[in-house]
């Protein structure tokens, strides 16, 4: 379920509030989140970031944050480094 969509034009995004209700499983993984808010919208999975994650103690409900760019190009600009490295679009570089 999305809630509060926020459209934020100055930085080419829109921002809501994702809360999923999973009986069974004790979590649910960051890119199924992903592709299923891509499909919501009509969008590609690479423009969505999904981050916050909490799950309610008990399991079976979880909510977070997702961010869905107008282009993969405004989501490298906008986004921080290590939002990024954690979702693969930048390699992490090694410490010397």
């Amino acid at each position: 379920r999305v809630r509060k969509v926020l459209s934020n034009e100055l930085l080419h995004r829109k921002q809501m509030v994702i809360e999923v209700i999973h009986p069974g499983l004790a979590s649910v993984s960051k890119t199924d989140l992903k592709e299923k808010v891509a499909k919501h919208f009509k969008a590609k999975p690479e423009q969505v970031i999904v981050y916050g994650l909490r799950t309610a103690f008990g399991g079976s409900r979880t909510s977070g944050f997702a961010m869905l760019y107008s282009s993969k190009d405004h989501l490298v600009k906008i986004e921080p480094k290590y939002r990024l490295r954690r979702n693969g679009l930048v390699a992490a570089t090694p410490k010397p």
